[in-house]
């Protein structure tokens, strides 16, 4: 088999991968949160006897692409929207700290809050919890302010913070294992973010 065919099909390949990507974009345009994956092809040789004569193009991972929409208000006390590239720390499945951008926020019954997905959302000391209140507010810092039942609302009072961080600058997803505490803001209650990215990049 002529090896030229080898490169056109590894070209092939790689379109599709960033196929896969520009669908995922696509599936997720309105997801709270979300945000776009970017693709870029590089030139890669392939070496062996004699010259590079030879070159593949590869798919690479070109970051993400963190630009906010507009601002939508909502009128639920529990949407917020993390600004920059921050993110929300939640409890996985498996136990372990994870990351979402999702703000909009839930209180079960017996006063956890969590993502829509469920996901219990993380202070410094552990899950964030809630007594029964008429009110619940989210400052610009994450601080969780609520009016107890029972009390006037000028009792209002701080309860706890979520945990908001950043990723490193030079990653473009936040690292399970490593996540430093970066001072990071959020919208105030009641907003969440309009879808901003372009569904397909390359």
């Amino acid at each position: 088999m002529d090896r030229g065919l080898y490169v056109a099909m590894t070209g092939a390949k790689q379109i599709m991968q960033a196929q896969a990507v520009n669908n995922h974009n696509i599936a997720n345009i309105n997801t709270v949160g979300f945000r776009a994956d970017a693709v870029s092809f590089v030139s890669q040789p392939i070496y062996g006897p004699g010259y590079p004569t030879r070159v593949n193009a590869v798919a690479s991972d070109a970051g993400t692409d963190f630009s906010s929409g507009v601002m939508q208000g909502t009128g639920r006390d529990l949407d917020i929207a993390v600004n920059g590239s921050g993110y929300i720390a939640v409890m996985g499945s498996d136990g372990t700290e994870g990351y979402t951008r999702a703000g909009d926020l839930r209180v079960s019954v017996d006063g956890a809050v969590t993502t829509a997905a469920g996901q219990p959302v993380l202070t410094e000391s552990g899950p964030l919890n809630i007594p029964p209140a008429t009110t619940v507010t989210v400052g610009n810092d994450g601080t969780i302010s609520v009016v107890p039942l029972g009390l006037n609302p000028i009792g209002i009072s701080p309860t706890d913070r979520i945990k908001l961080v950043n990723p490193p600058a030079k990653e473009k997803k936040p690292s399970r294992n490593q996540m430093p505490q970066i001072a990071t803001r959020c919208q105030p209650s009641r907003f969440l973010p309009a879808p901003a990215h372009h569904p397909i990049h390359f």
